[in-house]
């Protein structure tokens, strides 16, 4: 037994994918867009972070850290030990 399709089931269906293809590539640009977000607020935390830190450092040791060291990670680590021996 074979169900023969109504007619205009070939647009319905065209226009179903159209639509679910459509939301979703709406939400993978919401989900970027609020990850995009995310990501600035942590690196804009981070640096306030950072520069309190740094803030509490005698001037010479701020510029021998801007000097010597390339790696920020390390960089944070010694910064962070300066403050606690201050």
């Amino acid at each position: 037994m074979t169900l023969e399709r109504p007619e205009g089931f070939e647009t319905f269906l065209k226009s179903l994918k159209e639509r679910i293809s459509s939301a979703q590539t709406r939400a993978a640009l919401a989900v970027s867009r609020e990850l995009l977000e995310l990501y600035w607020t942590i690196g804009r935390d981070l640096e306030q972070f950072a520069a309190q830190l740094v803030s509490q450092l005698p001037w010479g040791q701020n510029a021998l850290l801007l000097h010597k060291v390339t790696n920020p990670k390390p960089s944070f680590i010694l910064s962070r030990r300066l403050c606690d021996k201050s």
